[in-house]
């Protein structure tokens, strides 16, 4: 490229142009490295088209998400066994491996697009009155639209789980596969009691996000008057407190489950990938053994996959119970009601769990930070491009977490708060905001605060509901999406702790560090909330009732559990009771909820379940030589 405008080429002796060439074919080579097509995994999907699959796998993996691509990844270290992955997406958008740009994948073709149904309790000001759900429909799944925060949740969550009959799932049983994924960047965690609690020999990045912002010290400080104290590491063995989460990044980019695992393995001849397959259906004879699969390849062409050994569904907690139900896998009386014939009666997504959370927003008018100016973004953008830094490298506030406990301040955090701050009449408040899908009326008294001062969203998140919702069909069509009840504050101790979380919250205003800030708390007004006194207990569950919504942290609607549990789906293994051939390994599988994101506790189920399935395996195979 030696000339870049024509008209004011004749302007130069000729080095200009050549180097301003150069500039922007570096900047177009550096934008094409951040996700170059052939560095994912090739579609097996027109192999398949053409040849067929004639010959059976050992094993059927159904998701290449957070847990899917793990498990695949991994059984195809054996060469002797044949690995089918599929994928309903296809390969991640550029937007997907810049940490910043998850956003923009909401409701576009990279996202499910699921609604839950309307409530009286949540997602009042959400356009339609249901909660907008995204979920990821690419190699890598939601993995690849979340925020990439790694965060384990807390020790007891999984004493928990040992408790409640899932043997081996306890924290001393867990630990070991939280680091085998890990190479953690930091090197004081890792070498911290000696690597006790992190790895850097995993597969998996995991380093701190760049780019702080100033308002953080403000929300830090105010926290240490409440008797919070600023932590180094919220996944070791502290457990409350204010700190700067890790994520799963790697060079500055996301480092999804499919970047870390998948595309390592793309090159091994027993690892067959198909994208753009969609599940229809699990076929189960008259012993309750799977005998097939049957998907649709891009919408035309319908295949039937056999697996010798296990099919093992990884599509999430509202595809894999969607799944089973067309199955027959589920409650009696729901099959029925929809003439789906019934293989198992059992109660597939009925333990839906999520994290419910809640906004405030606070004004900061005393700050230093000034309004964007106009070539910022540009500047922003070639920074990272270049160097992988800068604020697209990162996710701006959302990685400062204060991990509270609402009644003693003492033991397991009950509310997680995340802090999205957004300077001086920001462009990007407005995008945050309908993506979140709020009406109008949510919007502007938002957007006229970011317009006088510095804005602040704090999102008061419930972190162990008591409340469980449920995933039911809505027909037999696997191309309807399925209903989504998530049964918000259906108990009252879910609605006390979220509003002492509020609460608390809400008397930060009352601190020095916000005084000194000028920091307020934006009222949005609500008229039936108005009539309650203002902060009241009413009053905040009115508030909620507009304002919650989901986090994305959908879990638990295929739970394992011990043979007394009459509502679990799975054994301690992960099998599908009473189905032989057939085992979940999603977040769907966890008996509940955990005390932070669930991302990397997925992925830890994913590494656990892997050694299961091939220890048991490993033994039948020896057993018959």
């Amino acid at each position: 490229m030696d000339v870049l405008n024509p008209s004011c080429a004749a302007q130069s002796v000729g080095p200009a142009n050549q180097l301003f060439g150069l500039l922007v074919q570096t900047i177009l080579a550096a934008q094409c490295a951040i996700s170059p097509k052939d560095m994912w995994p090739k579609d097996y999907g027109p192999t398949a088209v053409e040849q067929g699959l004639n010959e059976p796998f050992d094993f059927i993996v159904v998701g290449a998400g957070s847990a899917g691509s793990v498990v695949a990844s991994r059984l195809s270290e054996n060469p002797n066994w044949k690995v089918l992955l599929l994928e309903a997406g296809g390969d991640p958008p550029i937007e997907s491996e810049i940490p910043l740009w998850y956003f923009p994948l909401q409701n576009s073709e990279y996202d499910w697009k699921f609604r839950s149904e309307p409530s009286e309790t949540a997602c009042r000001s959400v356009k339609g009155g249901g909660c907008f759900w995204p979920r990821g429909k690419m190699l890598g799944g939601s993995h690849g639209l979340n925020g990439a925060v790694y965060l384990r949740g807390h020790k007891s969550d999984f004493d928990e789980w040992q408790s409640m009959g899932n043997t081996d799932w306890g924290w001393d049983s867990v630990l070991e596969y939280f680091k085998k994924s890990e190479t953690n960047a930091n090197r004081s965690f890792v070498e911290h009691q000696n690597g006790e609690w992190h790895s850097d020999k995993g597969e998996m990045g995991v380093d701190h996000y760049d780019q702080p912002e100033p308002i953080r010290q403000v929300f830090i400080d105010a926290a240490k008057e409440f008797g919070y104290d600023f932590m180094h590491d919220l996944n070791a063995d502290l457990s409350l407190g204010y700190a700067n989460t890790q994520g799963t990044l790697k060079n500055g980019e996301r480092h999804s489950t499919a970047k870390a695992f998948l595309v390592p393995a793309k090159n091994r001849k027993n690892l067959h990938v198909i994208k753009y397959a969609h599940v229809q259906q699990i076929h189960i004879d008259s012993s309750n053994k799977v005998t097939s699969i049957e998907f649709i390849y891009k919408n035309e062409h319908k295949f039937i996959a056999k697996a010798t050994k296990e099919t093992i569904l990884s599509a999430g907690s509202i595809g894999t119970p969607q799944l089973l139900l067309l199955s027959g896998i589920g409650p009696k009386e729901h099959l029925m009601e929809l003439g789906i014939p019934v293989k198992q009666d059992l109660p597939v997504g009925k333990n839906l769990q999520d994290h419910l959370i809640v906004p405030l927003v606070f004004q900061f008018n005393k700050l230093t930070a000034q309004p964007e100016p106009p070539t910022e973004f540009l500047d922003n953008l070639y920074n990272y491009l270049i160097h992988r830094k800068g604020p697209l490298a990162g996710i701006g506030t959302i990685n400062l977490v204060g991990m509270i406990n609402t009644v003693n301040h003492s033991g397991y955090p009950d509310i997680e708060l995340q802090h999205f701050n957004h300077r001086k009449q920001s462009g990007f408040l407005k995008k945050l905001l309908h993506a979140m899908d709020y009406e109008e009326s949510v919007i502007k008294p938002l957007l006229d605060a970011n317009n006088e001062g510095e804005t602040n969203l704090v999102y008061v998140e419930l972190l162990r509901p008591k409340s469980s919702g449920e995933i039911l069909l809505q027909s037999t069509d696997p191309n309807d999406a399925p209903r989504i009840l998530p049964n918000y504050l259906g108990d009252k101790r879910d609605a006390d702790t979220l509003i002492r979380g509020l609460q608390f919250q809400a008397n930060f205003v009352n601190t020095e560090s916000f005084k000194q800030n000028d920091g307020v708390l934006v009222r949005i007004p609500f008229d039936d909330c108005d009539k309650h006194e203002y902060q009241s207990y009413d009053y905040w569950k009115c508030y909620i009732s507009h304002m919650g919504t989901t986090v994305y942290h959908p879990t638990s609607t295929a739970k394992m559990g011990s043979d007394s549990d009459k509502k679990a789906v799975l054994d301690g293994s992960l099998r599908v009771r009473g189905i032989k051939g057939l085992r979940v390994i999603d977040a769907s599988a966890l008996p509940t909820l955990v005390s932070s994101n669930p991302n990397a506790v997925v992925i830890m189920v994913a590494e656990k379940s892997v050694d299961i399935v091939r220890n048991e395996w490993m033994k039948a195979e020896k057993t018959e030589l």
